[in-house]
């Protein structure tokens, strides 16, 4: 006689969501990871410009040059 566990649960997901639920989750990661680097990146931007008490323009000028980069490196 066969003896089967009853504490297991079978996976009964189709392949078809379970590639979908994994591609929503690195998705997700990814989107968080940006966003962490965008966070470490202002905050380097507001740090540099406090440190060298840039004036308005000159933050802007800042802020303009590292949008630049971040078009180039992801585009």
């Amino acid at each position: 006689m066969k003896m089967t566990r009853q504490d297991i649960k079978k996976n009964t997901t189709p392949s078809a969501d379970m590639v979908q639920e994994i591609c929503t989750n690195a998705h997700i990661e990814g989107r968080k990871d940006m966003a962490t680097l965008l966070s470490s990146r202002l905050d380097h931007m507001a740090t540099r410009a406090s440190i060298d008490q840039l004036s308005a323009v000159e933050i802007v000028e800042l802020m303009r040059e590292e949008s630049a980069t971040w078009v180039n490196q992801w585009h």
